[in-house]
């Protein structure tokens, strides 16, 4: 509901999907949002208009048919729609790297939670496949570093709590020394080198 809330405050008209009640009511009671309380599917997809722009944050990977929900957000984008989509990076170079020099096993496949496992590489072929066109992606912090440098916060949540405070603390840094297009050219180059935790494409509808 945040993002929804940030994006309203924006001066955006919003809409938001949510099938489980708690986020629901968040979202609706607490920060009186215009949010379904139900899944974007086949049955429900065309029921609320046209789009400018579609937002999945952490959804394709849980999705049991992730190309048929991009063929349906394809469906009720306006003309030139803009779809933006953020997904952990997998098994990128850093995991790997953990996998066989800290001798980790792959933390990141949790096929409870995560049926699909994506990089920019994968996500270009799925979104292409769906008929849009790329116009720019970017990634997070590669996390991975803490691990390298002596935090291993697989399975330790105090450490993983610590890990993301120090993450929240060097982003605020470049907003508050005004300098977020420093932190954006870095973040390019990491997603440039396969790296970052999370991976945020922007493709256009063709």
């Amino acid at each position: 509901g945040f993002f929804l809330k940030a994006a309203s405050e924006k001066g955006w008209d919003v809409l938001g999907f949510e099938p489980g009640l708690p986020a629901f009511e968040f979202s609706t009671k607490h920060l009186g949002l215009n949010v379904v309380k139900d899944f974007f599917n086949e049955e429900t997809y065309d029921k609320y208009g046209k789009f400018d722009v579609v937002h999945l944050n952490n959804v394709l990977e849980h999705l049991l048919n992730p190309i048929e929900i991009l063929k349906l957000a394809h469906k009720i984008l306006l003309p030139n729609g803009i779809i933006c989509i953020t997904s952990p990076n997998d098994f990128n170079p850093l995991q790997l790297m953990a996998v066989d020099y800290l001798k980790k096993e792959p933390w990141w496949v949790v096929p409870r939670h995560h049926i699909n496992y994506f990089n920019s590489s994968s996500l270009k072929v799925v979104l292409e496949r769906t008929q849009f066109k790329f116009l720019y992606e970017t990634t997070s912090f590669p996390l991975e570093f803490f691990m390298f440098m002596g935090d291993d916060y697989i399975n330790n949540p105090k450490v993983g709590s610590k890990i993301h405070s120090k993450r929240v603390n060097l982003e605020k840094s470049f907003s508050n020394a005004n300098n977020t297009e420093l932190k954006r050219k870095i973040y390019d180059k990491f997603c440039n080198l396969e790296i970052g935790r999370e991976i945020t494409v922007f493709y256009r509808k063709k």
